[in-house]
């Protein structure tokens, strides 16, 4: 376990360098390591999806912020943070990738559904990354049936409540701690990202409670914490290549146990390993119920592309997760493909839900009515209006189940 220097380095965390204490933390550390009973373990991490299971995020492995600064002592940078989990997760889904485990087709779990009168086939794969399976859709959706910012917002915007709305088997969402990433401490972490090629990047914790029962109390509900990055990839050198625009949204797991018990106090909805959310009403029937902790990571990816002389969206999303309790693995593998497999029809029901109610929000409307100018003819500022402004975490679900 690591041991912090009472002067350790203070370039930031935030703008660049090293893995380090931010000045903002000095005084509270200061004031508060000789009285704290919790050291918590310092790891410098190049790969954040492999072994996503195994290694669950603490609290000094995610970027500085205000709301944590009590309890953390190092951190990583911010953009670093940032660009190798984005960079890492654009290329996760990629079929052909030359790191790591290969994805293989498993066409038994292949799926077709007949959408809004058209046949969507859904494409499955695995791969094993040590000892964890990943399991993988693909799906592909001619621009004008199903629309990349249609997509965006529904997958990427306010990933958790989108998700809670749209999938039965999600209670609730709580909002654990947001970055506000518009700050100014984070500008030059912000422009890096930028010059990258990012856009509008999000960070959330965020905890999900599933009702994995079929049968009501045969089983206990699952909670998730979980950190949730998200942003838009337009690769500022290739306008116009077949990769050109795509958003990635990444789950990937928090261990509980690598914050202080003070964190958590005003913050959780799991109350002595119970489902109780501040907001008795959101909760119904499943108030007080009984929970196990799961682990769960993700990728989801959206690549518009040229094809065929028209615009394709690549849908992909692939996870590895273990729901934990009186269920095992081997049980909960088969499951998998065919679960994942049948959000495809639960997502896209809920866009011609939403077209056909006229929910989607003017600016969703005007990135739509864009998407038909060649990028190439857009201005910088036009091409950043086209990607849907993020408004970030997750807000409270009130539907009951």
């Amino acid at each position: 376990m690591a041991t912090p220097s009472e002067s350790g380095p203070t370039n930031g965390g935030v703008e660049g360098g090293t893995t380090a204490r931010h000045p903002e933390q000095e005084r509270t550390y200061r004031a508060s390591a000789g009285n704290s009973s919790w050291l918590p373990e310092v790891i410098e991490r190049s790969q954040y999806l492999k072994g996503a299971l195994a290694t669950p995020l603490g609290a000094n492995d995610l970027p500085y912020w205000e709301e944590l600064a009590e309890w953390q002592y190092e951190q990583p940078p911010l953009e670093d943070f940032m660009l190798k989990i984005l960079g890492q997760a654009r290329d996760w889904n990629d079929i052909d990738q030359s790191e790591g485990g290969k994805w293989k087709r498993a066409s038994r779990h292949d799926s077709k559904y007949k959408i809004d009168g058209k046949d969507v086939k859904v494409e499955s794969l695995k791969k094993d990354e040590g000892s964890e399976t990943w399991f993988m859709r693909k799906s592909s959706h001619a621009q004008p049936d199903v629309k990349f910012e249609h997509l965006e917002h529904l997958l990427r915007v306010d990933h958790g409540p989108k998700e809670a709305d749209a999938m039965p088997a999600v209670i609730y969402c709580n909002t654990v701690l947001k970055y506000d990433l518009t700050r100014k401490e984070y500008e030059t972490s912000m422009r890096r990202l930028l010059e990258e090629g990012w856009h509008h990047p999000t960070i959330d914790v965020i905890e999900m409670f599933h009702n994995i029962s079929p049968i009501p109390g045969m089983l206990n509900r699952r909670v998730f914490t979980q950190l949730v990055v998200t942003a838009v990839f337009i690769n500022p050198s290739a306008l116009d290549d077949a990769r050109s625009t795509e958003f990635v949204v990444v789950q990937l797991p928090i261990n509980y146990e690598k914050f202080p018990k003070e964190f958590w106090e005003d913050r959780t909805s799991v109350k002595s390993g119970k489902f109780m959310p501040k907001e008795k009403e959101v909760a119904g029937e499943h108030y007080g119920g009984k929970l196990v902790r799961a682990t769960y990571a993700s990728v989801e990816k959206v690549v518009q592309q040229s094809e065929g002389g028209g615009v394709v969206n690549v849908w992909t999303m692939s996870t590895s997760s273990n729901a934990k309790g009186a269920l095992p693995e081997f049980v909960q593998k088969p499951s998998i493909p065919g679960q994942i497999n049948h959000d495809v029809k639960l997502i896209l029901a809920q866009i011609k839900k939403m077209i056909d109610g006229n929910a989607f929000p003017d600016s969703v409307n005007e990135n739509v009515e864009r998407a038909g100018i060649p990028r190439q003819q857009l201005g910088r500022t036009q091409q950043d209006q086209r990607i849907a402004s993020p408004t970030g975490g997750c807000e409270k679900n009130t539907r009951n189940e």
